[in-house]
């Protein structure tokens, strides 16, 4: 009850409340904040790019992946999606909050002074909690380049801890609630893609297999089946084999989905065979 006011800026008062927890609250409460103002640079910088630069790198991906937008507000507003410039924060309109930034893990303070986001370069897709609050980001490669990790994910903090989130939840939960029913996929960009033709109850994992604390979520958020589509590689058939099996034994109905490409990026036909 008290995050969920706190998420939505009621003021709380406290009953019994010690320095020490005050203090620890107030701690958390500025790095949600600082977390917060940093995807809404990262927006602004994606804007600018639509605005005065049509050909940029980022903005051919976003095409290629999710179709040409009405305007950059429909990336942007929908999911939170921004780019990653290699500016010095420290001269920059999120300056005051480079400490918060730094303490999780976001920024790079450099010898010269100098701060640069971690994943410059990228396309950034933040990581919100149930709540739908911010707690980290995914840093996408926008070049293709050999030999370079696709995506670059925050590292653990005191708001990120990826084995705790399910991506996409705060978005589907109510449709979860609904029908009892969730769609478990690999990818951010699966989450958005079929939540764009309809699906709106997909989450993904955060890692190769699920945790003991997504199931949690799972059956907090009313799932009762999940359906599981998981890529053709070898990779992605073991983790939908152990998903399968975790599930299983947690009591849930499991369905695995087969979809072709065509399917997954226009229509949600296959989801109801």
């Amino acid at each position: 009850m008290i995050t969920l006011a706190e998420c939505f800026g009621i003021e709380v008062e406290y009953c019994d409340q010690t320095q020490e927890t005050k203090a620890k609250r107030s701690k958390m409460q500025e790095l949600y904040e600082a977390v917060a103002k940093l995807e809404k640079f990262f927006v602004k910088e994606l804007n600018k790019a639509y605005i005065h630069n049509p050909k940029d790198a980022a903005l051919q991906y976003l095409v290629k992946r999710f179709g040409e937008p009405t305007e950059a507000e429909s990336w942007c507003v929908r999911w939170g999606l921004g780019l990653v410039r290699q500016t010095d924060l420290a001269h920059s309109e999120i300056a005051e909050f480079i400490p918060q930034l730094e303490t999780l893990g976001l920024v790079r303070v450099l010898p010269n002074n100098l701060v640069f986001c971690i994943g410059v370069g990228r396309v950034a897709i933040p990581i919100k909690d149930v709540l739908g609050r911010t707690v980290g980001f995914a840093a996408r490669d926008i070049t293709n380049t050999p030999n370079i990790p696709k995506y670059i994910n925050s590292p653990a903090s005191e708001l990120f801890k990826k084995s705790q989130v399910l991506f996409g939840l705060s978005d589907a939960a109510r449709t979860i609630s609904r029908t009892q029913e969730a769609v478990l996929v690999e990818g951010y960009t699966d989450v958005m893609r079929l939540h764009s033709c309809g699906v709106t109850n997909t989450v993904a994992r955060m890692g190769t297999a699920l945790t003991p604390e997504q199931i949690v979520l799972l059956k907090k958020a009313g799932a009762r089946h999940i359906r599981i589509i998981a890529d053709q590689d070898s990779a992605g058939q073991l983790a939908q084999q152990k998903d399968s099996v975790t599930l299983l034994k947690e009591g849930f109905a499991v369905s695995v989905v087969k979809m072709e490409t065509r399917l997954l990026e226009n229509n949600q036909e296959a989801l109801n065979d």
